[in-house]
């Protein structure tokens, strides 16, 4: 690279925005993020702070001198969400704007001025629900019926017809669950509950799960960055292998130096227990496969991931094992 780039990141706050941006600070990109002008959160060394509220005025008013968007902002709907049917409607219409109509503004804005890239943090259950055999790029979207995945969806869409009508080049990037130091969610939950040595009865569970360690998004972001591609595209992303559900459990055992968690416990029990507590999504995702090629990235970018899932999640590991220290 021989002219510094500018990017643009559109969300700082998230474990994903500080990792994007520590990658492309050290590969020498100029970087600029978008921070709420109340924001006490502390940007990245070397990063340039743009404060704009993002929900209220999603285009900086130097966008022209941006050569590349990374939309990683997302406003999830749920999981606890309003009991009243108005307020339910009232909190979608919030999040849909947010996560759809105000992206594809800023990618059109951008799109006029003459930013040449936008790239888009998508989901890879736009591709369908938990199945046996991997989901490939020539695959026909078949979202799972959630909300945060269809708008992810309609996002898609609407940054097609912006594709189709300038020459700006959008990459939509299709990625499972993403992991890594400073995250928040189940994997967290669940690091805290081999710390209380809970017992999982996991033993018959076979699953192949795709995962998405955030350095390799990073590094994903910065070999596209440098390639060569025109219009829309969208990518399945993943890590290198799959994983299944036991050996994320006692990969992290390993690291917190626990005891093996796994039990040994029949399919019935752990499938009446999970019915029990009304949670038969979470049981779906525990004991069932989802697994992404993404060869088509591989090769159009000639990019190879850095890290295996297992040393992504022993570094998630250790990250919560130190943090805990520090307190």
């Amino acid at each position: 690279m021989t002219v510094k780039e500018t990017v643009l990141i559109t969300d700082i706050t998230s474990f994903i925005g500080k990792a994007v941006s520590d990658v492309l600070l050290k590969e020498g990109y100029i970087v600029y993020v978008l921070v709420s002008p109340d924001s006490t959160e502390a940007i990245p060394v070397g990063a340039q702070k743009i404060e704009q509220d993002f929900y209220y005025s999603p285009i900086p008013e130097n966008i022209s001198e941006i050569n590349t968007i990374i939309h990683t902002a997302h406003m999830p709907y749920g999981p606890r969400l309003p009991h009243m049917r108005s307020a339910r409607k009232a909190l979608k219409s919030h999040c849909r704007k947010f996560n759809v109509e105000i992206p594809f503004r800023l990618a059109q804005k951008a799109a006029e001025v003459g930013v040449q890239r936008f790239v888009f943090l998508s989901s890879a259950q736009i591709m369908g629900s938990f199945q046996s055999t991997p989901y490939t790029d020539q695959d026909i979207p078949n979202p799972v019926e959630d909300e945060n995945v269809l708008q992810k969806f309609e996002c898609e869409q609407k940054l097609q017809e912006v594709a189709k009508k300038y020459t700006m080049t959008i990459s939509s990037l299709r990625v499972p669950l993403v992991y890594g130091p400073h995250m928040s969610g189940r994997f967290i939950k669940l690091l805290q509950s081999i710390q209380k040595k809970v017992r999982f009865p996991f033993s018959h569970i076979q699953n192949q799960q795709s995962l998405l360690y955030v350095q390799n998004l990073a590094d994903a972001i910065v070999a596209l960055l440098k390639g060569q591609t025109k219009g829309f595209n969208a990518y399945l992303l993943a890590d290198p292998t799959p994983i299944s559900t036991p050996d994320v459990v006692r990969a992290f055992a390993e690291v917190l130096e626990m005891p093996n968690p796994i039990m040994i416990g029949s399919e019935k029990k752990l499938f009446f227990m999970f019915k029990l507590l009304g949670k038969k999504a979470a049981l779906r995702r525990i004991t069932e496969s989802f697994v992404l090629d993404f060869s088509k990235f591989q090769k159009t970018f000639e990019w190879t991931p850095r890290c295996t899932t297992q040393e992504g999640l022993k570094a998630l590991a250790k990250w919560y094992l130190n943090s805990q220290n520090n307190f």
